[in-house]
């Protein structure tokens, strides 16, 4: 795969992709001083969308929603930039990305979950003032703050006959103390995070080459702070994905935003920790009843014949075997698994010294 097709000659260059550039690194460390590199998203986001050669495609004025995008050389996705404005602060913006909100407001996900906190390294430098959160549950980071953590995500794809995807990434969140608040994700190295089963045919694990946001305070017309939020994104499915529904990806990422609006608007920032708690409440009682309805047929079946009494151990020998089993299934899994993940890590490699290449070249 190669890399952003030059449409427009730039005096300088915002396209800095360093985790592409260089290689995704394949360690905690690594992952974590790439994550928190933001030069490739200032360069890219503080610059205007046709400057950086973007070609606007569609608009809804009363949303304040813009989408901008641009050809990528073999891949049949597009970059994609979006503007948008929210009704909330900026550092209020990560509490709707949070892995326990998104769901909610976003139809395309079918998993989302937070795999564990990357630490700061040590050595890593001038960033003295900026203190690391150790914790996925706080949906709002202070100025000052930052959280580096791996995440897996599987999604539902927009297109009928297309296979949904799966990502594994690390995501960066950093809010400064000018107010402004920034996300850098991007893919970790082919079964870092999640490992890849040959034989599962759910997901096509695609790549997240890079992603950035950058949500800048603004004033509204009744003099209240809200949200201008500018959105980067360049997705590799990995997979077939003809190049004429290119458009109806693009389209889903509008109507997204748009949901995410109305969500915003409908759970204001001050209700939305109780209605979590709320929620979780809920699981917890819904938990507790299906627990007590499943004593109350345990003890109906106790109060059968024999036979089933007899049945049921039966059933006990026959489980135990199948773990048995399953022991060995989960043995040979593992060892395919293991056959399979140096042969993808070496083309994942190969594809990244392609980008690299070309990147040089174009730099």
């Amino acid at each position: 795969m190669a890399y952003l097709v030059r449409k427009t000659e730039f005096s300088s260059s915002p396209l800095g992709f360093a985790s592409h550039k260089r290689g995704v690194p394949d360690n905690d460390d690594g992952l974590y001083r790439e994550a928190v590199n933001f030069i490739d998203v200032e360069r890219l986001l503080l610059a205007d969308a046709p400057a950086t050669g973007f070609k606007l495609i569609a608009q809804d004025e009363d949303c304040g929603i813009s989408l901008h995008s641009r050809p990528v050389e073999d891949c049949p996705m597009h970059l994609m930039r979006a503007e948008v404005e929210l009704p909330c602060r900026p550092a209020e913006v990560l509490a709707y990305l949070n892995v326990s909100t998104r769901r909610r407001w976003d139809d395309y996900i079918a998993e989302l979950r937070s795999v564990r906190i990357l630490p700061r390294p040590g050595g890593v430098l001038g960033d003295s003032n900026v203190v690391d959160v150790d914790s996925v549950a706080e949906l709002q980071l202070r100025p000052g703050q930052r959280r580096v953590a791996l995440y897996y995500m599987a999604i539902h794809t927009p297109i009928l006959l297309v296979q949904n995807r799966d990502f594994e990434m690390v995501v960066a969140e950093e809010v400064r103390h000018d107010g402004t608040v920034w996300v850098k994700a991007f893919s970790t190295p082919l079964g870092y995070v999640e490992p890849l089963d040959p034989r599962q045919s759910k997901y096509v694990r695609a790549l997240m080459l890079f992603s950035g946001i950058l949500a800048r305070p603004v004033i509204n017309a009744k003099g209240n702070m809200e949200s201008h939020v500018s959105y980067v994104a360049l997705v590799h499915p990995m997979g077939l994905v003809p190049s004429v529904l290119v458009n109806v990806v693009l389209g889903a990422q509008l109507n997204a935003l748009k949901r995410l609006q109305r969500f915003i608007q409908q759970h204001p920032l001050s209700t939305l920790a109780t209605e979590m708690a709320g929620k979780n409440s809920e699981h917890r009682s819904g938990a507790e009843y299906s627990g007590k309805a499943v004593i109350a047929d345990r003890v109906k079946q106790a109060a059968g014949s024999q036979s089933t009494d007899q049945s049921a151990a039966n059933a006990a020998v026959s489980k135990k075997g199948k773990n048995r089993n399953d022991g060995g299934n989960m043995k040979n899994k593992e060892a395919a698994r293991g056959g399979i993940n140096p042969q993808i890590r070496r083309q994942f490699a190969s594809l990244m010294d392609r980008v690299m290449g070309f990147m040089r070249s174009k730099l």
